[in-house]
């Protein structure tokens, strides 16, 4: 039998949404058909059918890493460029089908392991779940679901969202008294920013789960240096829950189900879901390494190989 002409993956197509596919049954082909599918296709259509069939419960080979390229702003006489999808190996280049209006100005936070879904932050710093393939776009919880943060709004001066920094430094360091480096620039008092700078000042990254989606996920948050705790929110639990982090996250991934992360001191944590009824996260160290003094100024990465291994 001959294979198909795979789908231009160059072409500009009108957004999906999160729902068009849920009157298709996808679920009763058989792995093997679901398999040649896939082997058939080009980088962008590969990410289209991991997302649909990802749905559907088939498990999809893990796509090969690829880069999200912003297009750039919009201006009075021209509309932005479409974001660009740079695949790794198959070294091409798409432009993303997700509508100009849910990534235009965003910043980009991070994603989900398989690729499926990018995490945006808005000009208003709202969090979003975009898939860049099919177009479809989710909100995730606000910022203001962690009771340390809240906002206000002055007139002629817009929005602000304030910090109570005290109490969520005695959650971070697990109850007892947070220490202070002199570096440190949020000390116990309020803390405020406008609604545009929290993407700037607070978030740092967002990682979500395997196989995400709007309806079923997992996300961990790290946020700036000078905060340093990791934020947990799940489908079922739609609030940030800060978790306790002493020594502060610098990067986190996630892997084999489980969040993994390396410290400012260079501890490798795994994040485990507790049981009971708060659904918080913990962590337990699975890997240290002595550090000199000066290598505690350098950045910290955690990657999972091509192997499986982290």
């Amino acid at each position: 039998m001959d294979a198909p002409n795979p789908t231009r993956s160059d072409a500009t197509t009108t957004p999906a949404t999160a729902d068009d596919d849920a009157a298709v049954d996808y679920s009763n082909l058989p792995p093997d058909i679901v398999a040649d599918i896939h082997a058939r296709l080009t980088h962008l259509d590969r990410l289209t059918v991991a997302a649909v069939f990802g749905a559907a419960g088939h498990s999809m080979n893990p796509e090969a890493p690829w880069l999200a390229i912003p297009g750039g702003e919009t201006t009075t006489t021209a509309p932005a460029p479409p974001t660009k999808l740079y695949s790794i190996s198959d070294r091409r280049a798409a432009a993303a089908r997700a509508g100009e209006a849910a990534m235009r100005g965003c910043f980009f936070l991070g994603g989900s392991g398989d690729g499926g879904w990018l995490v945006i932050a808005d000009k208003r710093s709202r969090l979003r779940m975009v898939n860049p393939v099919t177009g479809a776009h989710r909100a995730l919880p606000a910022i203001t679901t962690c009771p340390f943060f809240y906002t206000t709004s002055w007139a002629g001066r817009g929005s602000h969202v304030n910090f109570t920094a005290g109490p969520f430094m005695r959650v971070r360091h697990g109850g007892g008294p947070p220490p202070r480096p002199p570096e440190q620039l949020i000390g116990t008092s309020l803390y405020t920013v406008t609604a545009g700078q929290v993407r700037q000042y607070v978030y740092r990254k967002v990682v979500l789960s395997a196989a995400a989606r709007p309806g079923s996920y997992a996300a961990m948050l790290v946020l700036a240096p000078d905060l340093g705790a990791p934020m947990f929110a799940t489908s079922d639990d739609p609030a940030w829950r800060v978790a306790p982090s002493r020594d502060g996250v610098e990067d986190a991934i996630h892997h084999r189900g489980r969040f993994y992360s390396i410290t400012y001191t260079g501890v490798v944590e795994e994040w485990d879901r507790r049981g009971g009824g708060d659904g918080g996260f913990t962590s337990r160290t699975v890997a240290t390494a002595p550090l000199k003094p000066d290598d505690l100024k350098n950045r910290k990465y955690i990657a999972a190989a091509p192997d499986g291994k982290s």
